[in-house]
């Protein structure tokens, strides 16, 4: 999972100052060393700050009209997934060796079909005590090799059916069991091997790693019939080839899922009933994936707020958040948070101007564009240096920006 990110935001509908500030202390917090600093704002850009950003060639602020926790603030991004055509050994090898409950099921283009779960697997193996079913599979010839790591002795040319049979009786009672299409499981008897053969069988599936006489090889050559060998004995041989069936055939097609810009109450309820959801986009695909576990472990939202700290006037969500800290030039509220955080409050012309003692006393220089867009929030705030809220600290920052103010209008 990506290290979660920290945004930096002043109020709502920010305004210059509030949008200047937040990108000016969000580059302050990369040349610290931050990791994953965003600059953020709320509400549509007025055309002024557009100008602004534009005129210092600045990417717009992340809009942000909530900061409630969403499922791709926690959801695994790196998800293990089962193919539609996978067989279920396979997918079974995979939740058993990670200790999964479930998967997601997806195609070729990564679009999701359905969940196998250890249920599907449960009821794979009580549907095999149905005898309505038993000796009834869905089969896949490259399925069957894979599972039962076996050497194809001939090619097949029948069609393939659904039904199973072991050749454990007599050869000339086999030919009363055999019959177009199925799959014979058998050892090294030629005779039943060449009645089945006869009777139009798909496949022969040779166990124990028997020897294969030629007349059995060509008569199978001869009838279409794909003989495969396997080392397996039968009873392991029989199961392998249940659990050759595709993932498809067993999933859950009737599945719950979300959306990665989901609020986490809102899929709280989906996973009282499911352990878990796979998240996908507008179009079906694979984004992400969450379990119980993952929102029990969910971290809120990374917060600084400038230009304001009243909770009124911070973006929704913000009481929910994590607060790192305050920086403003405003009166005071009642503000509560878990834990001490960073606060810088002076009564000041405007929020750039405390941005920029932290640059000063950090001892970085200031760029150019980030020069740019203080002094655009300054003269914005104070009315060009004109407000009642304007204070000598205020209005000595442009003398005191002299040498960004060159950079900014070096060009």
């Amino acid at each position: 999972m990506a290290q979660q990110p920290i945004y930096v935001i002043g109020h709502k509908n920010s305004d210059m100052d509030s949008v200047a500030s937040a990108y000016a202390y969000a580059r302050l917090l990369q040349f610290q060393g931050q990791a994953n600093v965003i600059p953020a704002r709320h509400g549509t850009l007025k055309p002024e700050i557009r100008y602004v950003l534009d005129r210092f060639q600045v990417p717009a602020p992340q809009a942000l009209e909530h900061v409630y926790l969403q499922v791709q603030d926690f959801m695994r991004q790196e998800v293990m997934t089962a193919h539609i055509d996978q067989p279920l050994l396979e997918a079974g090898q995979m939740m058993q060796e990670h200790n999964r409950h479930s998967m997601p099921v997806i195609d070729d283009e990564n679009k999701v079909y359905g969940i196998i779960t250890n249920k599907d697997f449960a009821k794979l193996f009580f549907n095999d005590l149905d005898p309505q079913t038993v000796n009834r599979i869905p089969l896949k010839r490259d399925n069957l090799v894979k599972v039962l790591k076996g050497r194809v002795l001939t090619q097949g040319l029948h069609e393939l059916g659904n039904r199973v049979l072991i050749g454990a009786m007599q050869a000339e009672s086999m030919a009363d069991y055999v019959e177009p299409g199925c799959l014979v499981v058998i050892g090294n008897r030629e005779d039943a091997q060449i009645t089945a053969i006869e009777r139009g069988a798909a496949i022969l599936v040779i166990t124990g790693d028997f020897p294969v006489s030629e007349r059995t090889l060509a008569m199978a050559s001869e009838h279409g019939t794909m003989i495969i060998s396997t080392s397996y004995h039968t009873f392991t041989t029989v199961r392998l080839i249940n659990l050759s069936t595709c993932v498809q055939d067993i999933m859950e097609r009737d599945f719950a899922y979300c959306h990665p810009e989901d609020l986490m109450s809102d899929v709280q309820p989906k996973l009282e009933r499911y352990r878990s959801l796979p998240a996908v986009d507008s179009e079906g695909k694979l984004v992400g994936f969450i379990t119980r576990s993952d929102i029990l472990q969910a971290r809120p939202k990374r917060l600084f707020l400038v230009d304001h700290n009243e909770p009124s006037q911070s973006v929704d969500g913000a009481e929910d958040a994590e607060l790192l800290g305050i920086i403003d030039h405003h009166r005071i509220a009642n503000v509560h948070t878990s834990k001490p955080i960073f606060f810088r409050a002076e009564p000041v012309g405007c929020t750039g101007t405390l941005i920029y003692s932290l640059y000063r006393e950090a001892g970085i220089e200031i760029p150019r564009e980030v020069a740019g867009m203080m002094l655009a929030g300054l003269l914005y705030d104070t009315l060009i240096l004109r407000s009642p809220t304007c204070t000598p600290e205020t209005s000595m920052s442009p003398t005191n920006w002299q040498r960004s103010l060159r950079l900014i209008f070096r060009n």
